[in-house]
């Protein structure tokens, strides 16, 4: 082999050699960046690699009238923590639509008035389809709120006065009369006797009747009436033609609650005593006596009051005695004389009635009264006279 032969051979052994040594450097270099760090244009970074997620949807109702509700929150929590992932609202329709990552989660429903309800889920790949989902009222929910206030005591319309009678007005187990007592320019004397600003001459009216109708005397009605019965009393000053007020100071209209008074009800009456009269004994000295005499009385009564009718019956019995003195002094001129006169008289009397009847409720407006009254009495009077002649 010649010099030039061995040249030549050098160089191509020394090309190879170079050729190689580059292959295993970038081949080295390629293996110490890893999978992930190659060219960023060929592949996408780890950075931009979305997680798949799952889709929810269903539709909330009452469970007790089956309607839509809107506005229910429907939220998504961690099942591990109860952390909150996600939530959303109803639409009109009740339906709600959400989206989470794959995984396991409590599903929380709510809404003010319900009762809070949970649901365990699993997020998958697929849609998840809930369906319905039934809400509950709450123990707790009110059906309603009302709202009440008293009413003021004293009223003042068009043409009347109203007192609304309650628990501070009388007191319990009191009657009509007690009321009565209670309300403003009404008065009631010991006998029972009603008076408005000062006059005795006043109609006194139940639920818009004459008391008379009622089958007794005003006393035995006005005593007969609890007061936990009465609604109001209207006091009428001025009274409308439709009351025939010719004459009349004024008008009472004593107004039951609505099941006021119903039913069978009756009292008995029994009373005694004496009464005082002076008699004068006329003589020289002019002495003047107290007579005694007894008065007794007895009555009954018995009602019965039903939504369109009433009946009613009473009866009394009384005695009394009595007895009267006149006194009289006649002076003569002409002959100077003086004549005294006493008058004495004494009797007594025995009466004794009833009365039956009733009402029928036609309408609001319009009440048919029957009534058949029956009264006797007697007497048995006897009188002294007495006369006493001075001259002077």
């Amino acid at each position: 082999m010649n010099k030039s032969t061995k040249s030549i051979l050098t160089i191509i052994l020394s090309i190879f050699i170079l050729s190689l040594s580059s292959t295993e450097l970038t081949f080295a270099q390629q293996k110490s960046k890893g999978p992930n760090q190659g060219d960023v244009s060929s592949k996408p970074s780890g950075t931009n690699i979305s997680k798949p997620k799952g889709k929810l949807f269903g539709k909330v109702i009452d469970a007790s009238s089956n309607e839509a509700m809107q506005y229910v929150n429907v939220v998504i929590l961690r099942a591990k923590d109860s952390s909150l992932v996600n939530g959303t609202i109803t639409d009109e329709k009740g339906n709600f639509v959400l989206q989470s990552d794959l995984g396991n989660y409590l599903l929380r429903f709510s809404f003010i008035g319900y009762k809070e309800m949970y649901k365990p889920i699993k997020v998958s790949k697929k849609d998840i389809d809930l369906g319905i989902i039934n809400l509950n009222l709450g123990a707790e929910t009110l059906q309603g709120v009302e709202i009440t206030a008293e009413r003021s005591m004293m009223e003042y319309q068009l043409d009347k006065r109203v007192v609304n009678v309650d628990k501070n007005l009388v007191s319990s187990g009191g009657s009509a009369t007690d009321v009565l007592e209670n309300v403003p320019s009404v008065s009631v004397d010991q006998d029972g006797n009603v008076s408005l600003r000062g006059s005795g001459n006043v109609t006194v009216l139940v639920d818009g009747r004459p008391s008379e109708l009622l089958g007794s005397d005003l006393q035995t009605v006005l005593e007969q009436i609890p007061s936990a019965t009465i609604a109001s009393v209207e006091v009428i000053t001025n009274p409308s033609a439709k009351y025939n007020p010719e004459g009349m100071s004024g008008i009472i209209n004593i107004v039951l609650k609505e099941k006021g008074n119903k039913g069978f009800n009756g009292s008995v009456s029994a009373s005694t005593g004496v009464g005082i009269n002076d008699e004068i004994k006329t003589n020289e000295k002019m002495n003047t006596d107290k007579s005694l005499f007894p008065q007794s009385s007895v009555s009954a009564q018995l009602n019965y009051s039903a939504k369109k009718y009433a009946i009613f019956f009473n009866g009394d019995i009384r005695y009394f005695e009595s007895s009267s003195n006149g006194f009289n002094e006649k002076t003569m001129l002409s002959n100077n004389q003086t004549l005294l006169q006493n008058r004495y008289t004494d009797g007594d009397r025995l009466g004794r009635g009833f009365k039956i009847g009733g009402d029928w409720y036609i309408n609001d407006k319009n009440t048919l009264s029957l009534s058949y009254n029956l009264r006797k009495g007697g007497n048995s009077p006897k009188g002294i006279s007495k006369e006493y002649l001075f001259a002077s």
